[in-house]
C-alpha cells in the first residue's frame, strides 16, 4: 500500500513579541476561552511562559486558517482549533471547526526571533491505496 498525498494549502503568520505581551497585559487568562481550546486554557496556566505558550498557539491557528483558504475567521472560532506539539518546533493542528477537515492533515513548524514568533502550517488530504 502506498499513500497518496495532495497538498491543498500553505499559510504563515507572524506576530511580534510585544504585540502579544500587549495583548495578555489587556486580556486575563480567563478571557482567552474564545481564542484557545479548553486543554490549551489548562495548558497556558502550566506554561513556564504564557507569552511563548499563547504566541505559539496564535500563529499556528492563523497559519492553520490561511492554509485552509479562510480570510479573517474572527477569534470567536479560534478556541475550535487546537495545537498540538511535537518535538522540536513541529506541531500540528486539529479542527472541529470545519466539516470539510475531515481526512485533512496538517504539519506545522514554529519559527522564533528575539523579535517574534511564527508558524507555517502546510495542509494535506491523504488517503491509503
Amino acid at each position: 500500500m502506498r499513500s497518496a498525498k495532495e497538498l491543498i494549502g500553505i499559510g504563515i503568520d507572524i506576530v511580534s513579541w510585544s504585540r502579544i505581551k500587549r495583548f495578555l497585559a489587556q486580556h486575563p487568562l480567563k478571557s482567552l476561552k474564545r481564542l484557545l481550546s479548553p486543554s490549551e486554557q489548562k495548558a497556558i496556566r502550566r506554561a513556564r511562559s504564557a507569552v511563548q505558550f499563547f504566541g505559539r498557539c496564535f500563529t499556528a491557528k492563523e497559519a492553520y486558517f490561511k492554509a485552509c483558504g479562510v480570510n479573517a475567521m474572527g477569534e470567536a472560532n479560534l478556541a475550535r482549533i487546537e495545537t498540538h506539539r511535537r518535538r522540536g518546533n513541529q506541531f500540528r493542528v486539529s479542527s472541529r471547526f470545519f466539516s470539510s477537515a475531515r481526512g485533512l492533515r496538517s504539519e506545522g513548524r514554529f519559527f522564533e526571533t528575539p523579535n517574534g514568533i511564527g508558524a507555517q502550517v502546510l495542509l494535506w488530504r491523504g488517503e491509503t491505496k
